[in-house]
């Protein structure tokens, strides 16, 4: 879990299973407890709840639950260093172009391509996961990334055809872009 708000949607949702007496995060640690009839309800059940709204929920006994959690944590702290290294190594043309080279030949097009690998492929546990499961905090900011993409993808292609068309008869043309 990221923030509050998240944990606060995964205890929600949980609290509101039949069967679910009591249900708690901790945000500090991740952990969900949850105390539940077994005769009206199941672990796997809850997990699929959790998972319903974007969330994963691991379901160990108390033994190898620490050495699992750490585990998992290893293994998207390396996941997350290499997207954002991969991001940065893609994001630095794209910065270099539009703060120096802006009236380079075909600027548009090239940041363009090095955009969308760092939304659509990198960005997209953050971006659309949550977006598709109808969850998206960061919505309330104003932020149009991750599924906005493809809506906003076909009218910018269409501004760029339509500038390049009225630069060819010699009318300025401006654009957000």
């Amino acid at each position: 879990m990221t923030c509050a708000s998240c944990a606060g949607s995964a205890e929600s949702i949980v609290k509101y299973q039949p069967g679910v007496v009591n249900a708690s995060v901790n945000f500090a640690t991740g952990n969900l407890t949850v105390e539940y009839l077994p005769n009206m309800t199941d672990a796997s059940t809850l997990q699929k709840a959790v998972q319903g709204v974007g969330y994963d929920l691991l379901i160990e006994d108390k033994t190898k639950q620490q050495e699992t959690l750490e585990a998992i944590h290893e293994k998207k702290f390396r996941t997350l260093k290499n997207k954002t290294i991969w991001a940065i190594i893609l994001s630095l043309p794209v910065v270099i172009i539009g703060m120096f080279f802006m009236d380079m030949p075909y600027a548009d097009p090239i940041m363009w391509l090095f955009s969308t690998p760092v939304v659509i492929w990198l960005g997209r546990d953050f971006f659309c996961k949550r977006l598709e499961a109808g969850k998206a905090p960061f919505r309330q900011y104003g932020y149009a990334g991750g599924i906005e993409y493809r809506y906003c993808l076909p009218v910018q292609c269409f501004q760029y055809a339509v500038c390049r068309l009225l630069a060819s008869t010699g009318t300025a043309c401006s654009r957000i872009f």
